[in-house]
């Protein structure tokens, strides 16, 4: 393994997690631009994450700009870096930055005869290095496990700009005499009695709050180390909350958010009001097509809210994340579709337990 691993640090953490996991270098430099959101602002939030977690110590990661369209430059400042410690064994890691400059780190370590690794999707590492003037590519599979122990607030953190906790939520464990029988028997009526220790939230109990408990124990039932409920996030610096992510964990190499909700739909409730208008009958006719205009603009602004909501926790997640939406019931089709062309699968309460444990063990 390296004692040295240079590498470009970029707004996606969790190649870069996964490969310090993995390789645990003694040493680690990130290369960045001075692109703030892209580049500058990742590189200060990967470092602040490697030292809390241990991975890493302050001293051993060094921080290092770079130009994002001199792609030569960067060649000579990653040689330069490289001179100051001629006796270190070095590997740039170059699935992090733009184009040039992934590039210009690429060249320099193929010119100088130093090993190089990018992270494809599904934890594929690529090796590239020069053995008798020939290029050898290899590749090997990371076990996504070996960062389940990291915590996940502290990734979620360095993976989101502009962002700060508002409320950590509870941290949920379970009691070891839960027994199977009442696992299974009890999940969707009784989850939150699985849990010990559990730091109850400030809010009053809310609707979803029983699929949420759900989704947790069904997490580390599956073998989960840690898992958080009800997380609050708001901008850095202000008191407003932005919004909260209803269960968040670490597991298999990926960041989870799951999302949910058990409200009744708009459409159920005014099948309801129709079911009492009936029974009275007296100018149902003409309240029927009022509802039924009112049904239509409120399931229209329902379907805009529903994918708003599906792309905010998407976005959130990253391009590692893991995104779950889980319902009381089946959503509209246009949603469901929506949710299947960004490759977010969506849960009901009847699917939750088969479906969460298909995701978990594909992990």
């Amino acid at each position: 393994m390296p004692s040295t691993l240079l590498s470009l640090a970029s707004k996606q953490v969790w190649p870069h997690v996964l490969v310090v996991s993995h390789l645990r270098p003694e040493r680690l430099i990130l290369l960045h631009s001075s692109e703030a959101e892209e580049s500058e602002k990742p590189a200060r939030r990967l470092r602040d994450f490697f030292i809390k977690s241990g991975l890493l110590s302050g001293s051993s990661i060094q921080t290092v700009r770079i130009p994002h369209d001199d792609m030569r430059q960067v060649e000579s400042i990653c040689r330069e870096i490289r001179g100051k410690a001629k006796d270190a064994s070095w590997l740039t890691h170059f699935t992090g930055g733009n184009k040039l400059m992934a590039t210009g780190a690429f060249l320099d370590a193929i010119r100088n005869k130093v090993p190089a690794c990018y992270l494809e999707r599904g934890n594929r590492l690529f090796w590239f290095k020069v053995e008798n003037r020939d290029l050898t590519t290899s590749s090997e599979k990371i076990d996504g496990h070996i960062a389940d122990k990291l915590d996940a607030l502290d990734l979620l953190l360095c993976q989101m700009s502009h962002t700060e906790l508002s409320g950590r939520g509870e941290k949920l464990q379970l009691r070891e005499d839960v027994s199977t029988e009442s696992f299974h028997k009890q999940l969707l009526t009784n989850a939150h009695s699985f849990f010990t220790s559990r730091r109850r939230p400030a809010s009053e109990p809310q609707r979803g709050d029983s699929l949420e408990y759900a989704v947790a124990a069904i997490a580390l039932w599956r073998g989960v180390k840690s898992v958080y409920r009800s997380v609050g996030i708001r901008e850095a610096g202000t008191t407003k909350e932005q919004t909260d992510f209803d269960v968040v964990f670490n597991y298999g190499g990926k960041l989870w958010l799951v999302d949910c909700k058990d409200r009744t739909t708009h459409r159920a409730k005014f099948t309801k009001v129709r079911h009492f208008i009936d029974k009275k009958r007296d100018g149902a006719d003409a309240i029927f097509r009022s509802l039924q205009q009112l049904e239509n603009e409120a399931e229209a602004t329902h379907y805009i809210w529903l994918k708003q909501a599906i792309l905010d926790v998407q976005r959130a997640g990253g391009l590692l994340g893991k995104v779950v939406f889980v319902r009381k019931s089946v959503l509209p089709a246009e949603v469901m579709q929506f949710a299947a062309d960004l490759g977010v699968p969506v849960l009901t309460k009847e699917t939750l337990y088969s479906g969460l444990q298909e995701l978990l063990d594909a992990s």
